[in-house]
């Protein structure tokens, strides 16, 4: 793509970006208009413009804001997950799709585990939506402001959501959950133990240099 091409895109993802905000959709966690517009700048930054297009700007900003609720309190280590078809009546709009948001601990590897996770169940993936923002939680985990992406304090979090096949057999969505907490678990004692295994890997590396070795 051309750096004109580029920044055409770059200004239509914009524009939709601004519909979104000016929507003006509420949020329950965040009491400040300021704080609300932070968030879904951050949600919405890195989207790919063919996913925002020809979508309503109110029913993506209710959509952005109520994944956003869904992690209102979360304990760091703590992921939280939820999986749906939605409805007109409960959440504001209807899919054909099944939907699945998870608020997590920012860190490598999510996107192809979860995809993994859900390929694994037969299941294709539509749409691959992963924002990451930077927040701020009190003590007991509970969020109480955005904060810009380059600030130094609070913490960057994940909000993954994903447009899956339809399902709509509980058995099945309950074994896709189980699947998907268990990756989510074993990419957090794989990230816990990144820094160590690279710590143990240089010692050898260096104890190699250093030590005259028994054959040439």
């Amino acid at each position: 793509m051309t750096p004109k091409a580029l920044r055409r895109e770059s200004d239509a993802r914009q524009r939709i970006i601004e519909a979104i905000i000016a929507a003006r959709a509420t949020s329950p966690v965040l009491k400040s208009r300021p704080q609300t517009e932070r968030f879904l700048r951050q949600y919405f930054r890195d989207v790919p413009i063919e996913d925002l297009q020809g979508r309503s700007e109110s029913v993506m900003a209710r959509i952005a804001l109520d994944h956003l609720a869904l992690g209102t309190v979360r304990k760091k280590g703590e992921p939280k997950l939820r999986i749906f078809n939605p409805t007109e009546s409960e959440h504001g709009y209807a899919s054909k799709y099944t939907i699945i948001e998870i608020v997590n601990d920012d860190m490598p590897f999510l996107v192809d585990s979860v995809a993994g996770a859900i390929t694994r169940q037969n299941l294709a993936i539509q749409i691959t939506v992963h924002p990451v923002v930077r927040v701020a939680r009190d003590a007991r985990g509970r969020l109480t402001s955005i904060l810009d992406r380059a600030d130094d304090k609070g913490q960057l979090e994940s909000y993954m959501r994903v447009v899956i096949d339809r399902e709509s057999r509980p058995q099945h969505l309950r074994v896709l959950e189980q699947e998907i907490l268990r990756v989510l678990a074993d990419v957090r004692a794989a990230v816990r133990d990144w820094d160590a295994m690279r710590q143990r890997m240089t010692e050898a590396r260096d104890s190699i240099l250093t030590t005259a070795a028994p054959v040439d």
